[in-house]
């Protein structure tokens, strides 16, 4: 009979990522339109997101994240550790009701004269969410959209974030689940020929140690 292969010993992917993130105040800009104020911020995005239609329009961040192979996100929590106030009143532009409207509405409609949204109400109401999870070149991506600016409507308020404490929950994959990965090839045979892909992620991602602990070269 032929031995059995001794298996290296893998350490058991962990069950929360837990990392900080930080905004600056100086990338904040705010310009009038109108009765209303564009808010922006380097490095951001424009919320336009349906789910978001007739609320202020805040600034949204999305941060790119690895995952252990055989783990799949539960759910995400964002806690915040420092927060700075922006000076000065405003009403942020709405997010328009269908995706691609301009600040003139699409098909000649006007901004509202009023705020279409709860005066008594803090936006966002929440600060965090997973906009996106798969396998790419054999590696587990996800994709997380963040609000770093609140609007405080009552007293037409802003205010930042500067630093952040990201929890993403995990648990482990189904089989359906991993059966997405079968014609994947391994990582380390599939970085192309200068590992580029390799580098490219670990550049991208928020915790590239994850790559070195669950993703060894072969």
């Amino acid at each position: 009979m032929l031995a059995s292969p001794v298996l290296a010993t893998r350490e058991p992917a962990p069950l929360n990522l837990r990392y900080q993130v930080t905004f600056d105040r100086r990338d904040v800009r705010m310009d009038r339109t109108g009765t209303y104020d564009q808010i922006t911020m380097r490095g951001a995005q424009e919320d336009q997101s349906i789910q978001h239609a007739d609320q202020p329009s805040l600034p949204l961040v999305v941060k790119w994240f690895v995952l252990p192979r055989d783990r799949a996100i539960e759910s995400v929590d964002i806690s915040v550790d420092d927060e700075s106030p922006i000076d000065g009143e405003y009403q942020p532009v709405p997010v328009p009701r269908e995706q691609g409207a301009d600040e003139h509405g699409d098909g000649g409609d006007r901004l509202p004269d009023d705020p279409p949204w709860d005066p008594s109400r803090v936006y966002p109401e929440t600060q965090i969410r997973v906009s996106n999870e798969g396998t790419m070149r054999g590696y587990r991506l996800a994709t997380v959209a963040i609000w770093p600016v609140k609007y405080d409507a009552a007293r037409r308020s802003l205010s930042i974030a500067t630093r952040m404490s990201v929890t993403i929950r995990l648990r482990p994959r189904t089989a359906d689940e991993q059966r997405e990965d079968i014609l994947c090839r391994r990582p380390g045979t599939n970085d192309g020929p200068y590992g580029e892909i390799r580098a490219a992620i670990a550049s991208t991602v928020q915790n590239p140690e994850i790559l070195e602990q669950f993703y060894p070269r072969v």
